[in-house]
């Protein structure tokens, strides 16, 4: 669970500042878009929508 948020955390920080991670955000989305990690976010994805809705209202 806890790779999972990082790695979502990662992919919002990045796709902000996109020009220069491309790599980093192409292998993030696959991350993100395993089975394991769809699984994941199945059995816990209310915990993930109130960790999402915080790094949406963070200033980076």
């Amino acid at each position: 669970m806890a790779i999972r948020l990082g790695t979502h955390a990662f992919h919002a920080v990045l796709s902000r500042k996109s020009h220069g991670y491309s790599q980093v955000l192409r292998s993030l989305e696959f991350e993100l878009g395993l089975a394991r990690t769809r699984t994941m976010r199945r059995r816990f994805g209310k915990i993930v929508k109130e960790a999402q809705g915080l790094f949406s209202i963070l200033s980076f």
